[in-house]
């Protein structure tokens, strides 16, 4: 098992170091062994029984490798220590990681600030007695769970409300699905962005993401829905936010006017949901705005000439919706000058797109686009 193995590793590279740092490498010896060429069933569904591989970027451990080189775990691969050599970050992300990530890391937790282990696709921790010491890593700041296996079918690991210092939650493009549920947000007063994309939740979206200092929102192609209006208020709530992106969701009613006080935004992309209703004037007034995405919706009505005015918009892209009359003159011609990087909009035929008497149409695409915005 992986916990000999560790245990013969310190046995024969430890002599003389103090107890907290024989506990330090022990746990960094699991983690080695526990994911480093393990063959399980989903190395076996990717490739055939039995097949794995070994870590990219290994850890000096084995025999292989200098007695000194063995003994110096704040000089291998992703390993980051303070100036006192307690670890404080592991960077393991695209290193190949297979097996399941062990519990052992807890040993880490007084200390452990960072935990990134994005693209490991073959890594898999399943259910709560798999992710249940998440929960014990109280002061990481930074945890990054993207495109691995990390599974859990009833929204996201209760584990996670525990992580009440988190500044940073990804978990895109993971096996998390089900309903998430409102309480893992509670505590996380620090949280300043949120990554769940490419994930089959479903249920609302969660409401007590407004109490959170929240930044960054990424809940694109994650089958939430709810009330677009609901989950934005008065919009006082995310008075620091810069970035939503709720694409490909089943997010219905109109864009709420309120939007339009959260002046700090620079992107908001809302494609391919249920949207209806008119785009509203108000958003007008987020003068640091640079990308709108709205396409592949049901919105109706004018698009507003006051949208015009934002001289920093550089991507509106409006297209595949049941908008009418013309697209404002002063998008044809942006008042910084130069052109948009992406115009777009139904415009054969049911909206005009031309500045005064050009021939030319001044979308850099009409009807059926090429998705380019964050999600189809």
């Amino acid at each position: 098992s992986y916990w000999v193995k560790a245990l013969e590793f310190l046995e024969a590279t430890s002599d003389g170091m103090p107890d907290w740092r024989i506990g330090q490498r022990y746990a960094l010896a699991c983690i080695f062994y526990a994911t480093n060429g393990v063959a399980t069933p989903i190395t076996d569904s990717y490739f055939w029984p039995g097949f794995t591989f070994d870590w990219l970027q290994k850890w000096l451990l084995e025999d292989s490798y200098t007695l000194a080189q063995r003994r110096e775990e704040c000089d291998w691969h992703g390993v980051v220590c303070d100036a006192n050599g307690v670890v404080t970050e592991l960077n393991l992300n695209q290193n190949y990681l297979t097996g399941t990530f062990p519990k052992e890391t807890v040993i880490l937790a007084p200390s452990l600030k960072i935990l990134n282990l994005e693209r490991n696709t073959l890594l898999s921790n399943r259910g709560k007695d798999e992710t249940w010491f998440l929960g014990q890593l109280t002061q990481l700041t930074l945890l990054n769970l993207a495109e691995t296996s990390f599974e859990y079918d009833m929204g996201l690991p209760p584990a996670l409300e525990h992580l009440v210092n988190l500044e940073y939650l990804i978990a895109s493009e993971t096996l998390f699905s089900g309903p998430i549920d409102d309480y893992i947000f509670a505590n996380m007063n620090s949280l300043q962005s949120l990554d769940l994309q490419v994930n089959n939740f479903e249920g609302d979206l969660p409401m007590t993401l407004k109490n959170l200092p929240l930044k960054y929102v990424y809940l694109g192609a994650t089958s939430l829905n709810g009330d677009l209006s609901t989950f934005i208020g008065d919009g006082s709530q995310f008075a620091e936010l810069q970035e939503l992106w709720l694409d490909g969701n089943d997010i219905t009613g109109p864009i709420p006017t309120q939007l339009g006080g959260i002046t700090t935004l620079k992107s908001l992309s809302l494609t391919s949901n249920e949207l209806d209703g008119q785009i509203p004037s108000e958003l007008a007034a987020l003068t640091n705005m640079a990308q709108m995405f709205f396409y592949r919706n049901k919105l109706t009505g004018a698009i507003p000439t006051e949208i015009a005015s934002l001289t920093k918009l550089e991507t509106f892209m409006v297209h595949e919706n049941d908008l009418t009359g013309a697209m404002p003159n002063g998008m044809c011609k942006p008042q910084g000058g130069g052109t948009f990087e992406r115009l777009t909009a139904d415009c054969h035929e049911e909206v005009s797109c031309y500045f005064g008497n050009s021939a030319n149409n001044c979308c850099t695409c009409c009807g059926d686009c090429t998705p380019t915005g964050p999600w189809t």
